[in-house]
């Protein structure tokens, strides 16, 4: 089934029957492969309008992930947060089965956490089904025991207790800094590709992108306006969102251990200048016309030892441009499509673009992760904590 995108909000009570609805989908078509049916039934019986609009009553919030399915407007998928004791909070997730493995879980999960740190959270106790388990440990939770909790039918059902600490994490020199803007920046991600064909040519890839400031994002726009205005009804693309890579990583690559990469590398890495260059061209086949960015020693050293601690790690880069030839940069444009007479003269016109003046120092690398046609953050990292 296709799922054209998502969008994620807090819920409220009118929400509660598209609430159920998902969690019955989601233990229906995901519990079967690791319960027995009669456990399946049981599960999805206890589910209820009134499940919800009781925890809501009790201070549990909810959030809900919405999208078209075969063009129907639908949940996809749920996450809440609430208190247990202390600064300990619990949360939950579920997701339809045909909404699954696309990111929807992890962005719900991200608010739920970041609803949670607000709120005084320090660590996330759960009770995972065996269905949730993966989810979870891919999430940043370890298990710390197994049992069984009762179901509202009286049948218990075999989980797995996980925890997750949100509390900073330590490195040398001291700790790092707290883990909310982080999660406030992945709940609230903003896409830098909104192209559907572009996404899925990039489906199983994973990009680290430096996102600029407002100063730049302004110089970058006024550009890219120019440019959509002279190229006005030719099948051309544009980015989203103004947007520096770093490092692409080879299509199929997990997105787990690059996530390891990226957080033990960013606490090594100062914060990033990035300084807007003139308008340049990538020339044919790419098509691209781009802003240039100054290649300061800052982003040649962040680059060169990506990639170094990429090698070491055995996780293959997909860019085979060598490092000292890189040039920075944010596209502004994708024009492969263009036959050789009109790319020429796009070619020109870009010569004639001119880019204000604009630089930002930028404290935070992104994680950008492409799987089955839905771009998502794989996480937020700070720079220069350690």
């Amino acid at each position: 089934m296709e799922i054209a995108g998502f969008q994620t909000r807090r819920a409220d009570s009118s929400d509660v029957e598209a609430i159920a609805a998902a969690h019955r989908d989601s233990i229906l078509s995901i519990g079967p492969a690791f319960y027995p049916p009669n456990v399946v039934a049981d599960w999805q019986a206890g589910i209820s309008r009134d499940l919800y609009l009781d925890a809501m009553e009790r201070g549990e919030v909810f959030f809900i992930a919405t999208g078209s399915l075969q063009d129907r407007p639908i949940v996809l998928g749920f996450a809440s947060d609430y208190p247990i004791e202390g600064t300990k909070h619990g949360a939950s997730v579920y997701v339809r089965g045909s909404a699954a493995r696309r990111g929807i879980g992890s962005a719900l999960l991200r608010l739920a956490e970041a609803h949670g740190v607000r709120n005084g959270a320090t660590s996330i106790e759960i009770e995972a089904s065996l269905a949730g388990v993966e989810f979870y440990r891919a999430n940043g939770f370890v298990e710390i025991g197994h049992g069984e909790i009762q179901l509202r039918t009286g049948r218990t059902i075999g989980c797995v207790f996980m925890r997750k600490d949100l509390v900073t994490a330590r490195c040398e020199g001291g700790f790092a800094p707290t883990l909310l803007n982080q999660m406030q920046k992945i709940a609230e991600y903003e896409p830098f590709i909104d192209d559907a064909k572009h996404i899925r040519e990039l489906d199983r890839q994973r990009f680290v992108v430096v996102r600029p400031s407002t100063v730049v994002i302004n110089c970058y726009r006024q550009v890219q306006e120019t440019l959509r205005q002279r190229l006005s009804g030719l099948p051309v693309s544009y980015p989203a969102r103004a947007h520096v890579t770093l490092a692409g990583f080879a299509a199929g690559t997990s997105l787990q251990p690059v996530r390891d990469l990226v957080s033990a590398w960013a606490g090594h890495v100062p914060p990033l200048g990035i300084d807007v260059g003139r308008a340049l061209s990538f020339g044919s086949p790419f098509q691209i016309p781009i802003l240039q960015v100054v290649k300061t020693p800052a982003l040649f050293g962040a680059m060169t030892s990506l990639r170094r601690e990429s090698e070491r790690r055995g996780l293959p880069i997909s860019t085979i441009t060598p490092v000292e030839n890189w040039v920075f940069h944010m596209s502004l444009a994708y024009c492969s499509e263009l036959d050789a007479a009109r790319w020429k003269e796009v070619e020109r016109f870009i010569e004639t673009l001119q880019a204000h003046p604009a630089s930002c120092v930028q404290d935070t690398v992104e994680l950008v992760a492409f799987d089955d046609g839905i771009e998502y953050s794989g996480g937020v990292f700070s720079l220069g904590r350690c």
